[in-house]
């Protein structure tokens, strides 16, 4: 059987969930079936990238390349929120809460 497999995160990322993605593959490859996968490119430079992880032999690999169709997918930062966030944290931080504030009218 021909199975495309498709993640939001590469699979020589160090995870528990690419732990358990791993495990699945390798026993569906064992079983004979040809695997495709279909996720986004490796960032080598972040800490959690280790290339020993994956020795999946996938008949073929759709990349999908960083900054591209990629940063259309995933939420942009909006400076907007980053503002109301920072000051939204800074209130918090000086206010005291009572909770019994709420018991009161």
């Amino acid at each position: 059987m021909k199975i495309l497999f498709v993640s939001a995160m590469p699979l020589d990322y160090s995870s528990s969930a690419n732990m358990r993605n791993l495990a699945l593959l390798k026993g569906l490859q064992e079983n004979g079936h040809e695997l495709y996968l279909f996720t986004h490119e490796s960032q080598i430079e972040l800490q959690h990238y280790d290339s020993t992880l994956c020795d999946i032999d996938f008949k073929k690999k759709y990349l999908i390349k960083l900054g591209g169709l990629h940063s259309k997918a995933t939420m942009k930062k909006n400076k907007k929120n980053v503002l109301k966030n920072l000051i939204y944290n800074l209130l918090i931080k000086f206010k005291i809460y009572d909770f019994k504030s709420s018991l009161v009218g």
